[in-house]
């Protein structure tokens, strides 16, 4: 892709980011500075309706067929565990190609552990034992949603 082409590569179906949009959202990465938004370099234009991110080459940059390009963007995930998404990737300019989905979701705002304990009153053969369950999750769990403790085997 070469920027005499108005060569860009587009990323889309990032849906669901609370990150607003930007005429100029910064993009890091080795690869960075071969995108830019007019003169300014590292750059990407970014839709958050339709989860869009255009990456236009920059003057004077190419996006090589035989090199691997690596660029992050920070985005928000969503304010709630959802399911994650699968973007796609195309190209446009003299050579387009055409979209493909990407390996890997994105976006779900999965939930994970922060902190999980257990805890027993009595520890005694036969004895009653009250198990306390401590649990701090990312992310709010919501209605509907269930918890499952496993492993409690070997009781009476």
């Amino acid at each position: 892709l070469l920027p005499s082409q108005s060569a860009s590569v587009t990323i889309s179906g990032l849906t669901g980011s609370q990150t607003p949009d930007s005429a100029a959202l910064v993009i890091d990465g080795g690869h960075a500075v071969k995108f830019a938004v007019g003169s300014v370099q590292s750059r990407g234009v970014w839709t958050q309706n339709t989860g869009t991110l255009v990456l236009v080459v920059h003057s004077g940059q190419s996006v090589k067929n035989d090199e691997v390009s690596v660029i992050s963007v920070t985005l928000k995930n969503p304010a709630v565990a959802r399911v994650a998404v699968t973007p796609s990737v195309s190209a446009n300019g003299a050579k387009a190609i055409a979209s493909v989905a990407m390996s890997g979701a994105v976006l779900g705002g999965t939930s994970t552990w922060l902190s999980v304990q257990v805890a027993e009153s009595n520890s005694g053969a036969g004895a009653d034992n009250t198990l306390t369950i401590t649990l701090k999750p990312s992310l709010p769990f919501l209605a509907g949603q269930a918890v499952s403790v496993s492993g409690l085997s070997g009781t009476q």
